[in-house]
């Protein structure tokens, strides 16, 4: 070999070499790579894994204590009702809980693992979170979106509406009249304003009047399952990142064991109704003494003991 020559071999080896280096740090170091990958991971994990606090002292957290005790009188709400009585584990009933008048930029965050079980974390406007709690055996579900991948069943058990959209007539007849549900049939909150709100005709007043004490439901359920919910107000909640509405009054819905419900609502036009979204937020206000008559709603429903209310 000539001096000062380099073997051609030895070239290929470094070339190779390089590539190889150049590959290992990308697939390690990239935007998507397993570091950064493994980063994100580990946020979503300690979320999952209540023992696994802030790394920064308890001193240095920033607690609004009005805000710790709303939030322990939240989880009472949830564990209590994972250990309803046996016979009360299908009946529905409206609670009440009164939400923090302003949360000074702590929010409830609540996700839903795979195993059935719900952490519940107090953050606060630096996104520490300054308590947790992991609650098992239950569900958290909303009353607004499209029911799916379960049938829709009516008072006498009968299936009104499967996933594939076949069933039974999708309507009641509790006399000579009929009420049908038509395209509705798979929208939670319509669903919910069937069973609890809507003002029947006077045939159906026996099934709806004895059905609505007793908390029994017409159709059920009326409600769609939630993953994930981050309520940053008292009136407003953020849902697969968008911003919707909370004006429920300060009610909570539980349609039985293990599901506690939170409302979706929007402004509408001065009346109670449901959407497919959700419900409109007049089904929460009070018109006791209105000047031109009260309407059919939540509160209305509640102060004329003509709805159950939970215990």
């Amino acid at each position: 070999m000539k001096k000062g020559s380099f073997p051609f071999q030895n070239l290929v080896v470094l070339v190779i070499l390089i590539v190889f280096a150049g590959l290992f740090a990308f697939a390690f170091l990239a935007p998507k790579g397993l570091v950064n990958e493994a980063a994100s991971q580990s946020g979503k994990i300690v979320n999952y894994i209540p023992w696994l606090k802030n790394d920064l002292p308890s001193a240095d957290l920033d607690r609004d204590e009005n805000m710790v005790t709303s939030y322990n009188k939240f989880v009472e709400v949830l564990e209590g009702n994972v250990n309803l009585e046996a016979n009360d584990q299908t009946k529905a009933c409206l609670k009440t809980f009164e939400w923090p008048k302003e949360f000074n930029g702590h929010e409830f965050d609540i996700q839903r693992n795979r195993q059935g079980e719900v952490l519940v974390q107090l953050r606060n406007a630096r996104k520490q979170i300054v308590e947790s709690k992991l609650i098992k055996k239950m569900d958290l579900c909303l009353v607004g979106g499209t029911i799916s991948g379960q049938d829709v069943i009516a008072y006498d058990d009968t299936i009104i509406a499967k996933p594939d959209n076949s069933g039974a007539p999708k309507h009641l007849h509790p006399g000579s009249d009929s009420f049908t549900l038509g395209d509705n049939v798979k929208f939670a909150a319509y669903l919910f304003h069937t069973n609890w709100i809507k003002d029947f005709g006077e045939s159906f007043n026996p099934l709806v009047s004895s059905s609505r004490l007793e908390g029994k439901r017409l159709f059920r359920p009326d409600y769609t399952l939630l993953e994930h919910v981050v309520i940053d107000g008292p009136t407003s909640m953020i849902i697969d990142s968008d911003k919707l509405g909370k004006e429920d009054g300060n009610l909570l819905y539980i349609p039985e064991a293990g599901k506690v419900c939170v409302f979706v609502t929007f402004p509408g036009d001065a009346s109670c109704s449901a959407t497919k979204d959700g419900l409109d937020n007049d089904c929460f206000i009070s018109e006791e003494g209105d000047f031109f008559g009260e309407e059919v709603n939540l509160p209305y429903l509640i102060r004329t003991k003509k709805i159950s209310i939970c215990e």
